[in-house]
């Protein structure tokens, strides 16, 4: 397994609460072929054969991912999109946490050689991943769709080239609406607003504590109304033209993630309803969702 830094010219890594649309945007990126993602790729059991690649196959029957993540497959330590650390539970909530980023964080887990170790070896056949992910596909930047927080922070200071953090939010009023339909009881929108808000606030600090990075904030409304202006910007970010034929063109991916990875074909006007929130909730809960979340909502040009 290599080690060290990689000479991958630029890496993304794309941060996104959950349903605000980042596979959808992750499909879209992945169709230039100068770049290369895998989605969610690791959030699986690797034990468990049913996992389908979106080229149809399984994952230990996958060309691409027999090649790339050869070495992780058959690991369940590895083949995670964070570490699994073997550590007491306050530790492991301590080290793995985006509420704790930062030095003291840092200098208190520095202590232990246990987890030096594993993070160390984590990082090491992670970055091994993506350089081969690469390779295999013939591009030159690796779109990491993960959305983890923890992982760009631990992968951060391993990778040569420039780094891009992009945000990709949702109107909190959307995502409360997500997520009251899919996790939450209905009377409990305190919570998804508080996850918003965090979410958020840790990307922002994992911005400030990489100032080398470019950090960019997207919102998933404009990428729906104006998907080519939205990615012209992107595809700039990263020194590419942005070719709207790219959006309706087949093309062969290997991604992980949710649903849509098999049936979005890349025109826009097929993505999923954009704001069901507006006949979802009923005025009262998105007063509240305003009242607890407007500062950020109105900074970020919702309100």
């Amino acid at each position: 397994m290599s080690s060290g830094n990689t000479d991958m010219k630029r890496t993304v890594f794309l941060l996104s609460s959950w349903y605000s649309g980042a596979t959808m945007l992750t499909m879209l990126l992945d169709r230039h072929p100068a770049v290369v993602s895998n989605g969610e790729a690791f959030p699986y059991n690797p034990r468990d054969r049913r996992h389908v690649c979106s080229c149809g196959k399984r994952l230990h029957e996958c060309e691409f991912y027999r090649y790339a993540a050869a070495h992780m497959l058959d690991n369940p330590k590895l083949f995670l999109r964070e570490p699994l650390l073997d550590l007491p539970s306050p530790l492991r909530r301590l080290a793995m946490s985006p509420r704790f980023a930062g030095r003291v964080r840092d200098h208190v887990m520095a202590l232990s050689s246990e987890y030096r170790s594993q993070l160390d070896a984590f990082q090491r056949a992670h970055i091994l991943f993506m350089r081969r992910a690469l390779e295999y596909s013939g591009a030159d930047i690796y779109v990491d769709g993960t959305k983890s927080l923890r992982r760009a922070e631990i992968l951060l200071p391993h990778l040569d080239g420039k780094v891009h953090l992009w945000l990709l939010v949702k109107d909190c009023r959307g995502y409360c609406a997500s997520m009251l339909r899919k996790r939450y009881p209905k009377n409990k929108v305190a919570i998804p607003v508080q996850e918003w808000l965090d979410y958020i606030r840790f990307s922002e600090r994992l911005a400030r504590a990489a100032p080398a990075a470019v950090f960019r904030i997207v919102r998933y409304e404009d990428l729906c109304r104006h998907p080519s202006r939205v990615l012209d910007v992107l595809f700039s970010d990263l020194g590419l033209a942005y070719d709207e034929r790219m959006d309706t063109t087949d093309y062969s991916a290997h991604l992980l993630g949710n649903r849509i990875r098999t049936t979005f074909d890349g025109r826009i006007e097929s993505a999923p309803v954009r704001e069901r929130w507006r006949h979802e909730l009923d005025s009262k809960t998105q007063e509240e969702i305003v009242c607890l979340a407007g500062t950020k909502m109105a900074e970020l040009g919702y309100l």
